[in-house]
């Protein structure tokens, strides 16, 4: 009887967190397209470490089934799904796998997944991927920590290029010594003020670089810690390693010696009738000491699998224990690199406001300022007399006599005062901080 063919469409997806009904694939894990006969199992393993799951506690895993069955029977299936990473899972049957007389049936499973850091290992006994997963994570935080170091040295030497180049602004640059009274004494206290910014920047240059100096040193505290682990678990992996070669040529050596005693005794009992007694008591010398040979051999197989089980757990407990110091390790290391990182941006946040706090005070000086009073001082301070030059009158040669005024002109000086001083109007362009058009930052 000819044996059905089934064709299997298989398809793994994952979501994050929540029942996949009602929410959106998050992405697909595999899709394998087969063809088994009756009574064969398929197996699918996941063997994937599953990177994109590390991401997510709690998972949801979709294992979507298409069969097609011809001829029409009814047939089961048994599904393997493996990976090292997983700690638990349980298969839920949505729709029953049962294929039907017409039609092509499907079927669902769910399975729930509960991740495991602690399970970052191999089924394969030589394999450390899972511990050079977690070394190159701590790698890569240690360089995110050094850039970061490096960000703090740049930003220093630029903060203090700023600041000596604008101290040097402050003192070779005069900036209106010639203005008097009010917007004089403003003018006087700016550059006093940017002598302020300018240090306030050199200063922070300091504070910058001895925030990379603590990051280096827990930088290179970490490092020192982490290289006692590392090479405790060097010499775990060498141990084990060494031992698995040890044990596996004993193996070798084990199946070769029963090998030899399978082909003496099967010598002897072929050559019971047919060989002279000198030449079958050789074949009996032969099977007793190869016999001899597989004892001892197995002796030593299985003294070195009792070793290898010993040096086994010993690394075993060795990794469990570098996981927790690594973990601790990297907990520490994102703690501080977080508040690192805030105190960096409270720092910016504090010269910028150190910096308005001193600005303003020339900000409060020019508040102060008054046309009026500046063209006064002015005044009183430059005013040569309050009589203009007397008229030229005529005086004749010939007939000399007191000054005759000219028709028209006038014979005293104009004591007259100005009318009010103009006032200066806004035009567009001016910027919002003018006191012009009584426009006041503090008196609003």
């Amino acid at each position: 009887m000819k044996k059905a063919v089934i064709k299997i469409h298989l398809q793994v997806f994952v979501w994050k967190d929540g029942h996949p009904f009602g929410t959106t694939w998050c992405s697909t894990l595999a899709r394998i397209s087969t063809t088994v006969e009756e009574d064969d199992q398929f197996h699918f393993a996941l063997t994937d470490p599953l990177q994109s799951l590390l991401v997510f506690q709690h998972t949801v895993i979709l294992v979507s089934l298409h069969l097609t069955v011809s001829p029409v029977v009814v047939c089961t299936l048994s599904i393997l799904l493996v990976t090292p990473l997983i700690d638990r899972f349980h298969v839920y049957p949505c729709l029953p796998l049962i294929p039907q007389a017409s039609g092509l049936p499907s079927a669902f499973f769910l399975v729930d997944v509960k991740l495991s850091v602690s399970h970052l290992q191999s089924s394969d006994i030589l394999s450390t991927i899972g511990y050079d997963s977690i070394i190159q994570h701590l790698n890569n935080g240690r360089k995110n920590c050094k850039e970061f170091e490096d960000f703090l040295k740049e930003r220093a030497s630029i903060e203090e290029k700023y600041g000596k180049d604008l101290l040097s602004l402050s003192r070779k640059k005069p900036c209106g010594q010639s203005e008097i009274n009010t917007v004089g004494s403003a003018l006087d206290l700016e550059p006093q003020e940017v002598d302020n910014v300018a240090q306030c920047h050199i200063q922070l240059a300091q504070t910058l670089r001895e925030e990379a100096r603590k990051m280096e040193e827990f930088r290179e505290k970490q490092k020192l810690q982490r290289k006692k682990t590392e090479l405790i678990m060097d010499a775990a992996h060498k141990q084990r390693n060494l031992q698995f070669k040890k044990t596996m040529d004993a193996k070798k050596n084990y199946e070769q010696k029963c090998r030899d005693k399978d082909e003496a005794e099967q010598a002897v009992h072929k050559s019971a009738n047919q060989v002279n007694p000198k030449q079958q008591e050789k074949l009996f010398v032969k099977l007793a000491t190869s016999k001899t040979a597989a004892e001892d051999s197995d002796k030593a197989y299985m003294l070195h699998v009792n070793t290898l089980e010993r040096v086994r757990e010993e690394w075993q407990s060795e990794h469990i224990k570098a996981c927790e110091v690594f973990e601790a390790q990297e907990c520490e290391r994102i703690n501080f690199f977080r508040n690192a990182l805030w105190l960096h941006v409270n720092q910016l946040s504090q010269q910028c406001v150190s910096s308005d706090d001193m600005y303003e005070e020339v900000r409060k000086s020019l508040e102060m300022c008054s046309i009026e009073k500046d063209i006064e001082y002015f005044v009183n301070q430059r005013k040569t007399g309050q009589n203009p030059p007397a008229p030229i009158v005529y005086e004749n040669f010939y007939c000399p006599q007191k000054n005759v005024t000219l028709p028209g002109k006038a014979t005293g000086p104009n004591i007259a005062r100005r009318g009010p001083l103009p006032l200066p109007r806004s035009v567009p362009g001016d910027p919002d901080y003018s006191l012009v058009d009584n426009y006041s930052l503090l008196y609003q």
